[in-house]
């Protein structure tokens, strides 16, 4: 999948998912919002990598959609210093690959929502994997 992809599938996921957790964003601003993206490289003998990224992701977060044949799962985690700021996920499984982008909005006080968002997730993954 390529970055204009994932960030046009995460824009849609954002515009549609934000007013929940307290944010109004349109398509367009969240098309403009910085992405982080991320790919990585699992050495998965212990199942499919598919069921541990869902797995890990419930553990972490909350799953918003789902599409089991191209494997994309979309979600959010409350990240950030107080755990209180949504950092919007899409995931895809692809083989032992996980192409991870994630999406989240800072103020003026930096918290790294996103970049603890992924650390939670990797963290779970690993978790997933060991069980």
């Amino acid at each position: 999948m390529m970055n204009g992809q994932i960030n046009d599938l995460l824009a849609n996921i954002i515009s549609m998912y934000a007013p929940q957790f307290g944010r109004t964003i349109t398509k367009k601003v969240a098309l403009n919002l910085a992405m982080i993206a991320i790919e990585c490289q699992i050495e998965n003998t212990s199942g499919d990598t598919y069921a541990l990224m869902r797995t890990a992701l419930s553990e972490c977060g909350t799953i918003l959609e789902e599409n089991i044949e191209d494997g994309i799962i979309s979600g959010v985690i409350l990240s950030g210093a107080t755990n209180m700021n949504p950092a919007f996920l899409l995931l895809k499984a692809d083989g032992t690959s996980i192409q991870l982008a994630v999406n989240a909005k800072e103020g003026l006080i930096k918290q790294h929502t996103a970049e603890r968002a992924i650390d939670a997730f990797k963290s779970a993954f690993a978790n997933a994997k060991g069980s």
